[in-house]
C-alpha cells in the first residue's frame, strides 16, 4: 500500500476522532446523519446529549479499529486487518441493536418545560435481531476469509494433466492448452500493472493481485502474483489469457518455474 492510502486512511481516522471528541461533550448533533435532517417536532423527541455522547463513543471504538487495518497492511498481517473488519462490524450492528431498543434515548417536552423520558420502551423484534447478527456474523466470516485466502500466495503443481494454480481464483491450465512458459525479470509494478486494472479479483492489500485484470499494455491476463516481487514467470496460452505468477520470496518463483519447465 503506497503512501497516499496511508495518508488517506490518517485522515479518515483524525476526522472521526476529531468528531468523537465533540460529540462526546453532548454537542456537536449537527453531525449525526439522519438526527440533523429531522424537524423541531421530531428532534424533540429525543434526548439530543444522550444521542450526541452515545455516537461520540461509538465513532471513537470505530475510529480506533481502524488503526488496525493499515497496522494489519503494513506488518502484512492480515489477521489482524480481518480482525478489525469483523469487530467494526459486530460494533456497528451491537449499537443499531441498542439504540433501538433503549429508551434513553428519547425524551419529550411537557407543558412545565421539563425532561420526561418515555415510558412505554422500544422492545425489537426477536426475528429482526436474530436476522441482523446472522448477516452481520455471515458478512464478517466472509470479508475475513476473503481477505485471509487473497493474500495467500498460490501453491503450484505439476502433473501429467498440466500445471494446478491452487488459490483464490485458481485453476489448472492443461499442457496442449500453452504455447510458451517463459520467466520475466521485471515484477507486475515494474511492467505497469496495478490493482486499478483489476475486472473481477482481489487486489490491493498486502501487494497481492489475483483474477482477471486488464491494461493497455498487456491486454487481458490472469494474475496470481506479488505485484512489487521479480521475477515473474508468464504463461502464455494459445486461445485463452495470459497467466502471470509471481511469489513474495524469488526463490519460490524460480523453484515454481522450474516446476514448470
Amino acid at each position: 500500500m503506497d503512501l497516499l492510502t496511508y495518508l488517506i486512511f490518517g485522515g479518515i481516522i483524525l476526522l472521526m476522532l476529531a468528531m468523537s471528541v465533540v460529540l462526546l461533550t453532548g454537542r456537536g448533533a449537527f453531525l449525526i446523519s439522519g438526527y440533523n435532517t429531522m424537524g423541531r417536532s421530531q428532534k424533540a423527541l429525543y434526548d439530543e446529549k444522550a444521542l450526541c455522547r452515545f455516537t461520540g463513543r461509538l465513532l471513537l471504538v470505530i475510529s480506533l479499529l481502524l488503526c488496525f487495518i493499515p497496522l494489519g497492511i503494513a506488518l502484512e498481517a492480515m489477521w489482524m486487518l480481518a480482525c478489525a473488519v469483523a469487530l467494526i462490524l459486530a460494533v456497528t450492528v451491537a449499537a443499531v441493536i441498542y439504540f433501538n431498543s433503549s429508551t434513553k434515548f428519547f425524551a419529550v417536552q411537557t407543558a412545565a418545560g421539563g425532561v420526561e423520558v418515555f415510558t412505554v420502551k422500544k422492545k425489537i423484534n426477536r426475528r429482526i435481531f436474530v436476522i441482523l447478527v446472522s448477516v452481520a456474523l455471515v458478512f464478517s466470516v466472509g470479508i475475513s476469509l476473503l481477505l485471509h485466502y487473497g493474500a495467500k500466495e498460490p501453491v503450484i503443481s505439476v502433473t501429467a494433466e498440466g500445471i494446478h494454480i491452487k488459490t483464490l481464483y485458481g485453476l489448472t491450465v492443461e499442457f496442449k492448452e500453452i504455447s510458451s512458459i517463459t520467466l520475466l525479470y521485471e515484477s507486475m509494478a515494474e511492467l505497469g500493472v496495478t490493482a486499478g486494472d483489476r475486472v473481477s479479483g482481489y487486489g490491493g492489500i498486502g501487494g497481492t493481485l489475483k483474477g482477471n485484470y486488464k491494461n493497455k499494455t498487456l491486454g487481458e491476463m490472469l494474475l496470481f502474483v506479488s505485484k512489487d516481487s521479480s521475477p515473474t514467470i508468464r504463461i502464455a496460452r494459445a486461445g485463452g489469457k495470459d497467466i502471470y505468477i509471481s511469489f513474495e520470496d524469488p526463490a519460490k518463483t524460480l523453484e515454481a518455474y522450474g516446476l514448470m519447465r
